[in-house]
């Protein structure tokens, strides 16, 4: 059987970041294994220059529509399902959450964590009520849920009661192939680093959009007592700080950390993979989340871990981690310490890291998905 299967691909057209990243990686074996399937591509603004999307059977489609309609939610809920009925989709995937409710075909979603029903005081009433709203309204009407761990499928059960449990489908996600020990060594990684980010060794590291909820101010106080005793570590932190409103900086600096903390809103895929492999540690220290992924692509960089004890993050991490409560501190200060002093713990974690990654592929996570979209489309004959 042969599908038109429709992607909502907005996530790609910025820096593609979690919810682009996984579509990145679901995107990278599609093009090299359809199945006979063909693809068709939605953006809003522009097609990105992105290697991936060349594939003959990857048609990219951009629907312009006048300035004042671009908002988020008229795109998606007033275009869009126009646009794909004109196509005739057979079946539709959105990796965002959210689908079109008047979509005239089977539709998948894949909702990696559902915090704005757990933790609300984290958005804005009219974000998080409109939010929540589209996000009940899609689970009940697609075909599919795809979440990324056990923990989010749990959540997502508990608060959508309505949802038949196999309906729920669990895919883990994975690391880009370029995320693995590099041959050179992380010395050369950073190398490639050194001149063009003005960074230092040896560095903590933390990846991720810097969210309230993954403890940053936390994460901040535990360097500074870490480095009490051993004042040569840096931290690095890459993410988008949009949620702390300008506090980052002034939380350095009363911190007395000025100078030893580097902070990038966003580096390339192929820096990325140089940042983890030339880290000390990578800490995410986050209270919540549906996966994590840099978690993984950290380990199969061959870098050594520490997690917060968030349900999700020690399902992923498979007990390869260092756990440590953020809360106050300490137990962060206490891991990091550790791992400074620890060299053997710290050789061990890194094997069981590398062992945990390999558990990992987005071969089987792409197949997994494709077959759940397979399954939508033949259910709806």
């Amino acid at each position: 059987m042969s599908l038109k299967i429709g992607v909502d691909a907005r996530e790609l057209e910025l820096n593609p970041r979690g919810v682009g990243r996984v579509l990145l990686g679901l995107l990278q074996e599609w093009r090299n294994d359809s199945r006979g399937h063909s693809f068709i591509l939605y953006f809003k603004e522009t097609v990105p220059p992105a290697e991936v999307l060349d594939a003959p059977h990857f048609e990219k489609k951009v629907l312009a529509v006048p300035r004042l309609l671009r908002r988020h939610r008229v795109w998606e809920q007033v275009f869009l399902p126009e646009q794909m009925r004109r196509d005739r989709l057979d079946v539709f995937f959105s990796p965002s959450y959210t689908i079109p409710l008047r979509a005239n075909c089977p539709a998948v979603t894949a909702i990696h964590d559902i915090s704005f029903e757990t933790h609300p005081e984290w958005y804005g009433f009219r974000h998080g009520l409109t939010l929540r709203w589209f996000a009940r309204q899609s689970a009940s009407r697609a075909a599919r849920v795809v979440c990324g761990s056990h923990s989010a499928r749990k959540e997502i059960l508990a608060h959508y009661r309505g949802l038949a449990a196999d309906k729920i489908a669990v895919v883990h996600y994975a690391p880009d192939r370029r995320f693995r020990v590099g041959a050179d060594g992380p010395d050369a990684a950073f190398s490639r680093l050194a001149a063009r980010y003005k960074i230092e060794r040896p560095y903590f590291l933390f990846v991720g959009s810097l969210l309230l909820r993954r403890n940053i101010p936390e994460l901040l106080s535990a360097f500074r007592r870490a480095t009490e005793k051993h004042p040569g570590q840096r931290l690095v932190l890459i993410g988008n700080d949009d949620e702390l409103q300008g506090l980052l900086r002034p939380t350095i600096e009363k911190l007395g950390l000025t100078g030893r903390v580097a902070h990038f809103n966003y580096v390339a895929e192929e820096d990325l993979a140089d940042f983890y492999r030339a880290a000390f540690c990578f800490v995410h220290p986050s209270g919540y989340e549906g996966f994590a992924l840099p978690v993984v692509e950290a380990m199969a960089c061959g870098t050594p871990v520490i997690i917060a004890n968030a349900e999700a993050m020690a399902e992923v991490a498979g007990g390869a981690a260092r756990v440590a409560d953020p809360v106050g501190a300490d137990g962060l200060a206490e891991a990091m310490t550790e791992l400074v002093e620890n060299r053997p713990l710290r050789e061990e974690m890194v094997r069981k890291g590398l062992e945990r990654a390999g558990q990992f592929g987005w071969d089987r996570a792409a197949a997994a998905f494709l077959d759940l979209i397979e399954d939508s489309a033949r259910q709806a004959l």
